[in-house]
C-alpha cells in the first residue's frame, strides 16, 4: 500500500485499488493544502491481497525524484511541494518554520512539510 498526491499517479497494473481520502483528517488536509501548496486530497494504491502490482508516479514539475528510505525516529524536512509519495507507514505533516530568518533568506517559506515513520 502507498499513499501519494492526487496527480503523481500515471498508470497502474489490473487489479491495484485506489481511492482518494484526505490524509490526517480534513483539518490536516486543509493545512497542507493551503500553507505547503500540497493536494487537499491525496491517493492511496492497493495491490490485491498476495498479488504483486505496478503503479507508475510522476512528478508535476520538472526535476529529479530521489527516493528516500527513512529509518525509524528519522525525520525529513521538505519544502512547500517536494512530497510525492511514500508507504502507508510514513506519516506527512505541516509545520511553520521555528526560524523566521530561514524562512524570509531561503526562499522556502514559511511552512514545510515533515516526513516521519520507519519507510519509503
Amino acid at each position: 500500500r502507498a499513499r501519494g498526491e492526487s496527480d503523481a499517479v500515471v498508470t497502474m497494473s489490473h487489479g491495484v485499488d485506489v481511492k482518494a481520502n484526505v490524509s490526517g483528517g480534513v483539518l490536516q488536509g486543509l493545512a497542507r493544502s493551503f500553507l505547503t501548496s500540497e493536494s487537499f486530497f491525496t491517493t492511496q494504491v492497493t495491490a490485491p491481497a498476495g498479488k504483486p502490482g505496478d503503479v507508475l508516479l510522476a512528478a508535476s514539475d520538472p526535476g529529479g525524484i530521489v527516493l528516500h528510505r527513512l529509518q525509524r525516529g528519522e525525520d525529513l524536512l521538505l519544502t512547500s511541494g517536494a512530497y510525492m509519495a511514500g508507504d502507508a507507514s510514513v506519516e506527512v505533516t505541516s509545520e511553520v518554520q521555528s526560524n523566521i530568518g530561514n524562512s524570509l533568506l531561503s526562499g522556502t517559506g514559511f511552512f514545510l512539510m515533515r516526513a516521519r515513520g520507519a519507510g519509503v
